[in-house]
């Protein structure tokens, strides 16, 4: 029996649209997990930076460890007081300013990220810093640690913001 010319043209019509609708289909969900991982990637970045500059600033004096005397001289921030154990220096933090935010986020060795620092006592809910600004970004990391102030346990919050 002879074959017909339109069934060959049909068969193959019907196997290429299913070859584009699996491939369409695996493009848009490998796509779609490339996102989810990149995204994914930049929020543990975020928290991975925010923790350390966390725990940098309640750890740490500082290099030199008088830098609030001249913020000129900063090459590492802290907020630690020296003859204190756990206690943050009200000197240091006085220096966080908007007129020093330039100086002290290139000290934080962040790029192209903004930071906002804040310290919130936990027993009068006071705010004894407010530095940077919030943006309205809605990619951004949060990340506190605890340490004292004038005699009073505070939290300390670091958000950095792309």
């Amino acid at each position: 029996m002879r074959k017909k010319k339109g069934f060959l043209q049909i068969d193959f019509a019907f196997v290429a649209l299913i070859f584009f609708i699996l491939f369409f289909m695996t493009y848009t969900f490998y796509n779609s997990y490339l996102e989810n991982l990149s995204s994914d990637m930049t929020n543990k970045i975020f928290t991975a930076d925010s923790r350390d500059i966390c725990n940098m600033l309640v750890s740490t004096p500082g290099f030199p460890q008088n830098w609030e005397a001249d913020i000129s001289t900063l090459v590492f921030i802290g907020m630690k007081n020296i003859s204190a154990n756990y206690s943050l220096d009200s000197l240091k933090i006085a220096e966080f300013t908007s007129e020093n935010y330039i100086n002290i986020t290139d000290k934080l060795y962040l790029e192209d990220e903004f930071v906002t620092i804040k310290i919130i006592g936990l027993e009068t809910n006071a705010s004894y810093l407010d530095f940077g600004e919030e943006l309205s970004s809605s990619q951004f990391s949060l990340y506190s640690c605890y340490s004292n102030y004038n005699s009073e346990p505070v939290k300390v919050m670091v958000q950095i913001w792309n």
